[in-house]
C-alpha cells in the first residue's frame, strides 16, 4: 500500500485585486523527495512559497502536509509544523559575527529558565557551553568555522548564503522540517546538483 504523500497541495490559487499570481496548482512531495520550482518570471513561484509557508492566504485550494490542513494556519504554526525557508534577500544579522548569527537561531530552539539565567546557575553555565559547542560543529560541517569571529556582512555573497542555509538547517532540526528554498543559491551555472544540497540532508539527520 503507497504511503500518504507528506505535501499535498490541491487546485491552490491566488490572485491580488484581479490579478492571477497564481492558479490550480498541485503537487504530491514524499519524504526525503528533493525537487525544484521553475518558471519565467511572473510565472508564480514566489507565490506559491508565500503560500505554502503561510505568509499569504490562499484565494483557493487546500495544503495538507503531514496529514494537516494548513491551509490557513499562521507562517508560526506552519514552521512550528515542520516547514521552514529561506528567501531570495540573505536574511542575517549583518553587524554580528557569524558564531553570533548561529547561536541565536540555535537559542530560538531551547532556552534556560529565567531563573537559571538571573542567578547564573550551572545549569545556564552548561546550556551556554552546549549551545557555543553546537554552533561551532555547524559552523565547522559548512566549512564556515575559519570565520566565526568575522562580522556577517563582511563575508563575499556566497559565504553569506552558505550562512542563510545554515540558519535554514537550525529551523529544520528545530521542527524536524522540510524545507523550502527560493532561489537558494541565485541558480548554480553546472547542472550537477549544488554541493550545499546533500550537506543540508545530512546536518540535518545528525543534528535533529
Amino acid at each position: 500500500m503507497l504511503s500518504s504523500p507528506l505535501l499535498h497541495v490541491r487546485g491552490l490559487s491566488k490572485s491580488f485585486r484581479g490579478v492571477q499570481a497564481l492558479q490550480n496548482y498541485q503537487i504530491d512531495l514524499a519524504e526525503r523527495e528533493l525537487i525544484g520550482v521553475i518558471g519565467p518570471n511572473g510565472a508564480g513561484k514566489t507565490t506559491l512559497f508565500n503560500l505554502l509557508t503561510g505568509v499569504v492566504a490562499p484565494s483557493h485550494g487546500r495544503i495538507v502536509f503531514g496529514g494537516r490542513d494548513i491551509t490557513h494556519a499562521s507562517p508560526e504554526a506552519i514552521c512550528r509544523a515542520g516547514i521552514a525557508r529561506t528567501f531570495q534577500n540573505i536574511r542575517l544579522f549583518r553587524r554580528l559575527s557569524v558564531l553570533d548569527n548561529v547561536s541565536l537561531g540555535l537559542r530560538m530552539r531551547r532556552q534556560p529558565s529565567l531563573h537559571q539565567i538571573v542567578l547564573r546557575l550551572p545549569g545556564y553555565a552548561l546550556y551556554e557551553h552546549r549551545l557555543h559547542q553546537r554552533a561551532l560543529e555547524l559552523l565547522d560541517l559548512f566549512h564556515l568555522a575559519g570565520y566565526a569571529s568575522q562580522q556577517a556582512d563582511t563575508l563575499p555573497y556566497g559565504l553569506q548564503r552558505r550562512m542563510d542555509i545554515v540558519q535554514l538547517v537550525i529551523s529544520v532540526c528545530h521542527a524536524n522540517a522540510r524545507h523550502l528554498k527560493s532561489r537558494p543559491t541565485e541558480a548554480p551555472r553546472s547542472h550537477s546538483c549544488h554541493p550545499q544540497f546533500p550537506r543540508v540532508r545530512e546536518t540535518a539527520t545528525r543534528l535533529v
